[in-house]
């Protein structure tokens, strides 16, 4: 004979259904996690692109200053050394 069970009383079945719907909103949770730290992560990534390209123009542009004042020194150094006769130290 059967018994009969009370409203409040759960089974096994009962109970693995509601940890499998249990697990299921976990998994669209972190699925949502997931995606949200990818976008993150992507815009971050971008970020630092544009950072980077940044820093090569800046390197870029002050080798050129760099190499346009050595072209400048060379000059006055010339100048000096042949026009004015003065003799500049070794390396000048």
């Amino acid at each position: 004979m059967k018994k009969k069970r009370s409203k409040k009383e759960i089974t096994n079945e009962d109970l693995a259904g509601m940890v499998a719907r249990g697990l299921d909103d976990v998994k669209v949770e972190l699925s949502s996690v997931k995606l949200e730290f990818r976008n993150e992560f992507e815009k971050a990534r971008e970020m630092m692109g544009v950072i980077d390209d940044r820093l090569i123009k800046i390197e870029n542009h002050y080798g050129r200053r760099l190499d346009n004042l050595e072209d400048k020194t060379r000059i006055i150094a010339n100048v000096l050394e042949r026009d004015l006769r003065i003799k500049l130290p070794k390396g000048f």
